[in-house]
C-alpha cells in the first residue's frame, strides 16, 4: 500500500557514522539491531507503534532482502517490531494509563445517566423527550466541534470552545423550556444528560460520574425517607448548577472567528442528532401497554457502551491490515469481511431472540428489544461513516429514516432499512481505500 521515496526521518544518523565519531572504547552492543534502534532513536521513543517505524524504515530502503539479512529477519515488519520492543516508552506508559481511566470513565457515567434518567421517568411520556431531543442534538454537534478544535487550537483555546458549547446548550435548555414551558419533572433528565456530557468533555471524569449518583441518592432518599417528592429533581438542578456554571463562565468572543470558520463541520453531525431524536421519538410514541420495554433498553445501554471498544477493534484491525498489504484488491476484501465480523456482533442478540422466541414464543419484550436492538445496529454501523470520512453516508439515512418513522411507517421495517442502507453505503466506502486510508493512518 506504500513504497519507497527519497525521505529521511530528521533525527536519523547512519549507524557507521555514528560508531565512527567516538575515538574511546565501543561499550554499547554491536548487534545490527541495537545499532540501528540508536540511529534512530528519537522515532523508536516517540512512535506510537511498530507500524510507525515501519513506514521509516521502508523509506530509508530496509525493505529489501539484502538490507534485511545483515538483521536476521524476513521483513521490515519483524525488525520494527524488534525496534519497538527494545525502546523504553515511561511516557507512553503515562499516557496509556490516563486513557484507560478515561475509557471506563465514560461508559460508567453514562450508564449510570441512563439509569437514572430512566428511574427519574424520563421514558414514560413523549413530551418529555422534547427538550431530551434537544440536548442529543446538541451533543452530537458539539462532540464534532470540540474533536475540531483539539486538532487546531491550543489547549487554552480548546477551553473557550468548551465553554462556548456549554452556554449553547444551557441556552437550548432554556429555549425549550420557554417554549415547551415544562416542569421539574422533564427538566431533571435533560440537566443530567447535558451535565454528564459537558463534564466528559472538561474530562472531570469524577464529577461526571457524581451527577447520577446524586440522581439515585435522591430517588433513594424521596423513597426511604419523609422527604418532598420533588428532592431528586432539586437535587439535579443544584448539582447541575453548581458543576456546569464554572464551565460556562468565560469570555467566548475570541474564538468566534474560528467557531465561524469551523461551522460546516457541525453539518452533518446536526443532520444525525436530529435523525437519532426522530427515531426515538417514534419508538417511545408506540403504544404497547403489554409491552416491557426494560430488556430493551438494557440492551441499547449496552450497545452504547460498547460501541467505541468494537469501533477501535475495527479500526485497528484495518489499520494493520493496511501497513501490510500489498494489493489493494486484497486489502478490501478483508475490509469487507472485518466490517460484516463488526455488524456481525451487533446482530447477535436479534439472533439470539429469534431463537428464543421459536422455542418459547413472542413474549411482551418482542417489540422493544427488537426496536432498540436494530437501533443501536444502526448506530453501530453508522459510526463506521464518521470514522472513515463518509459523514453524510451515516447522517442523511438517519435523517430520512427518522422523518419515515415520524410520518407513521411501521418502526421495525424503518429500522430494518436504515440499517441495511448504512451497511451498504459502508461496504461501498471501505472500496474507496484511497479516500479513507489517513482516517486510519
Amino acid at each position: 500500500m506504500s513504497q519507497p521515496v527519497a525521505y529521511t526521518p530528521p533525527d536519523y544518523v547512519p549507524p557507521e557514522v555514528a560508531a565512527s565519531n567516538w575515538d574511546g572504547p565501543e561499550r554499547r552492543s554491536r548487534a545490527p539491531v541495537d545499532q540501528l534502534g540508536r540511529s534512530l532513536n528519537l522515532l523508536c521513543l516517540e512512535a506510537s507503534g511498530p507500524y510507525e517505524i515501519v513506514a521509516h524504515l521502508e523509506a530509508l530502503g530496509y525493505n529489501s532482502a539484502s538490507a534485511l539479512a545483515r538483521f536476521g529477519v524476513s521483513s521490515h515488519f519483524e525488525l520494527a517490531h524488534q525496534l519497538y520492543a527494545r525502546t523504553p516508552r515511561i511516557r507512553d506508559r503515562y499516557k496509556v494509563k490516563r486513557k484507560r481511566t478515561g475509557d471506563w470513565a465514560t461508559p460508567v457515567a453514562m450508564g449510570l445517566a441512563f439509569v437514572a434518567t430512566f428511574l427519574l421517568g424520563a421514558f414514560s411520556q413523549v413530551e418529555m423527550l422534547a427538550p431530551a431531543m434537544v440536548i442529543l442534538v446538541w451533543s452530537q454537534v458539539g462532540a464534532a466541534v470540540l474533536q475540531k478544535a483539539k486538532g487546531e487550537l491550543l489547549r487554552t483555546e480548546q477551553g473557550v470552545v468548551l465553554a462556548f458549547l456549554v452556554q449553547l446548550g444551557i441556552l437550548a435548555i432554556v429555549g425549550s423550556w420557554a417554549l415547551l414551558q415544562y416542569g421539574l419533572a422533564t427538566l431533571a433528565p435533560t440537566l443530567t444528560w447535558f451535565a454528564v456530557g459537558a463534564l466528559l468533555w472538561a474530562e472531570r471524569r469524577v464529577a461526571a460520574l457524581t451527577v447520577p449518583l446524586l440522581v439515585l441518592l435522591g430517588l433513594v432518599l424521596a423513597t426511604l425517607l419523609p422527604v418532598p417528592a420533588v428532592m431528586p429533581q432539586l437535587i439535579v438542578v443544584v448539582a447541575v448548577a453548581a458543576m456546569c456554571l464554572p464551565l460556562a463562565w468565560r469570555d467566548t468572543r475570541p474564538i468566534f472567528d474560528w467557531l465561524r470558520r469551523s461551522i460546516g463541520v457541525a453539518l452533518h453531525p446536526f443532520l444525525y442528532g436530529v435523525g437519532q431524536g426522530l427515531l426515538i421519538l417514534a419508538l417511545l410514541r408506540h403504544e404497547d401497554p403489554a409491552g416491557d420495554v426494560v430488556p430493551g433498553g438494557v440492551l441499547l445501554l449496552l450497545v452504547l457502551l460498547l460501541s467505541q471498544r468494537f469501533l477501535i477493534m475495527l479500526k485497528a484491525a484495518l489499520t494493520a491490515r493496511l501497513w501490510r498489504s500489498t494489493s489493494a484488491s486484497g486489502f478490501r476484501t478483508y475490509a469487507h469481511t472485518a466490517l460484516f465480523v463488526y455488524v456481525g456482533m451487533y446482530v447477535l442478540p436479534l439472533l439470539a431472540a429469534l431463537i428464543i422466541e421459536a422455542v418459547l414464543g413472542v413474549g411482551g419484550w418482542h417489540f422493544y428489544w427488537f426496536a432498540f436492538g436494530l437501533f443501536g445496529l444502526s448506530l453501530g454501523i453508522s459510526v463506521v461513516g464518521f470514522a472513515l470520512g463518509n459523514p453524510a453516508g451515516a447522517s442523511i439515512p438517519f435523517l430520512l429514516a427518522g422523518v419515515a418513522a415520524v410520518a407513521g411507517m411501521p418502526f421495525l421495517v424503518v429500522s430494518a432499512y436504515l440499517a441495511l442502507v448504512l451497511l451498504l453505503v459502508a461496504q461501498l466506502r471501505v472500496r474507496q481505500v484511497g479516500r479513507y486510508a489517513v482516517y486510519l493512518l
